[in-house]
């Protein structure tokens, strides 16, 4: 399915799109279709395009860079971590069905004219049934990434472990985050996504056995500085 949809998105794609709207597009069919025929190359792809967007500054927005006719190249990495986070929201089926709607719509406008953020914001809006205002303000209206550190850690020891602790953006974001707990052997004890709101989420696991690590966004999802740190003796990893 996402081989097909990279080829439709090769056909869409020529001559009708300015450069920076295709290099935000772009990106995450390629990577879709990366992972299904090599998954061990796509996860090095995600590290390298990962430390590309951090590291590269541009006085643009994303909805600005979008809006240009011109080769911007914010639209190629922080976009793609963009349209990572958002599959992560709404689902793969239908992020296809945005890309769909896109190619039937502007497929035949040259340059795709008329297409900029908040065109793209109804369509995933559209096709998901979610409201999508809060996600489009961070993340292309900004350049801005969160930045998560865990605060006020504490591990509990009775019949069980319970594990409590504060999970903070000093950017402020309003984010969907998956964490997951493992133990000395490595072997993951808990997962769940917290919603990180306006840069604070409250973190709770009930656990069977000692948790010695924490990774806050395991899959590499969203685009934020990495970390490594102890916390209250257990280790704390930021993907």
């Amino acid at each position: 399915m996402f081989y097909v949809l990279y080829k439709d998105w090769l056909l869409w794609s020529k001559g009708s799109l300015s450069p920076s709207l295709a290099n935000f597009l772009g990106m995450w069919p390629i990577f879709v279709s990366m992972r299904e025929t090599n998954p061990q190359y796509a996860e090095e792809f995600v590290k390298s395009m990962g430390s590309y967007a951090i590291s590269y500054k541009s006085n643009l927005t994303l909805a600005q860079a979008i809006s240009r006719n011109e080769s911007e190249n914010i639209a190629f990495g922080r976009g793609f971590f963009v349209l990572r986070s958002l599959s992560a929201i709404i689902g793969n089926e239908s992020m296809i069905k945005a890309y769909r709607t896109i190619f039937k719509k502007y497929s035949h406008r040259a340059g795709a004219n008329g297409v900029d953020a908040g065109t793209l914001q109804r369509i995933f809006e559209n096709v998901s049934g979610q409201k999508l205002g809060w996600f489009f303000e961070e993340w292309f209206k900004t350049n801005l990434v969160p930045s998560y550190t865990v605060k006020d850690l504490k591990l509990e020891n009775g019949s069980t472990y319970r594990l409590t602790f504060k999970l903070v953006d000093s950017s402020n974001f309003t984010m969907p985050v998956e964490i997951a707990v493992y133990d000395s052997n490595g072997t993951i004890i808990g997962k769940k996504t917290v919603w990180v709101k306006n840069g604070l989420g409250r973190v709770s696991f009930v656990l069977d056995k000692r948790p010695v690590k924490i990774v806050v966004d395991p899959n590499d999802f969203i685009l934020n500085p990495k970390l490594q740190t102890t916390v209250s003796g257990v280790s704390v990893f930021v993907n």
